[in-house]
């Protein structure tokens, strides 16, 4: 069993096309894995870079999203060396109260390396919108190599 926290990431993201009758908005973003875990079973020990877009439409109360995007991952010194991955994800959000919201995900990706399959995993959270500036969650997953996970965490808009 590995245990331990995670590495850290960042995503900073511009929107270049705002959303329109017809057309989605369309958002770039950039996230970037700064290496703190401890357990090379968790990371690399590397930065990882992540470039991709988001395409988002509102749709009466559902907000649907898109994320289109390549991981390049950082090799590390020692172990296998993952192969960069294509990775997508759809999402559909909807607000169940004015501070509440549902949020279902899909998401997969590419290979990681030649003798392993990609995955493709699925979940469903809710979202708390404590102020202006600040949302927790907890989100429960299942995927592809039968693993079960929940997340929780936070989020800061801006």
């Amino acid at each position: 069993m590995v245990g331990g926290l995670g590495d850290l990431e960042i995503t900073p993201s511009y929107m270049v096309i705002l959303e329109g009758d017809w057309t989605p908005a369309v958002v770039t973003s950039f996230k970037i894995k700064v290496p703190t875990a401890r357990d090379t079973d968790i990371g690399t020990g590397k930065f990882d870079y992540y470039p991709y877009l988001i395409l988002g439409k509102h749709i009466g109360k559902l907000d649907l999203n898109a994320n289109l995007g390549v991981d390049f991952f950082g090799q590390p010194d020692e172990g296998p060396h993952p192969d960069n991955q294509f990775i997508y994800d759809l999402a559909g959000q909807s607000l169940v109260t004015d501070h509440l919201q549902i949020i279902a995900e899909i998401f997969g990706n590419s290979a990681p390396s030649a003798d392993e399959d990609g995955t493709f995993a699925g979940s469903i959270a809710l979202e708390y919108e404590m102020g202006p500036h600040f949302n927790i969650f907890c989100a429960v997953g299942y995927d592809t190599g039968k693993l079960f996970n929940v997340r929780p965490g936070f989020n800061i808009p801006f």
